[in-house]
């Protein structure tokens, strides 16, 4: 994801939980452990926890492992010799 994708995430948080503080600091580390992700997966996840909790979601709740071409291949061969 883009910086500029990532500022858009922050800013629906930030929306979501007006009364949380989401530092500088805080947004600096999120982003270095969520910028390897896509951007629609971030925001889904972002989207169901907003729905379902008061609490500001943690990185772990957000993180969205990058899925490889090779796993995706591998997995659709797998499902041919079935």
């Amino acid at each position: 994801m883009t910086s500029g994708e990532f500022r858009e995430l922050v800013k629906m948080i930030k929306g979501a939980y007006p009364h949380r503080l989401l530092s500088r600091d805080t947004a600096i580390i999120w982003y270095r452990h969520l910028k390897d992700c896509e951007y629609d997966g971030v925001k889904r996840r972002i989207e169901a926890h907003i729905k379902v909790s008061p609490y500001m979601p943690t990185i772990s709740e957000l993180y969205e492992p990058p899925v490889e071409e090779t796993m995706i291949l591998q997995t659709m061969e797998a499902w041919e010799k079935e």
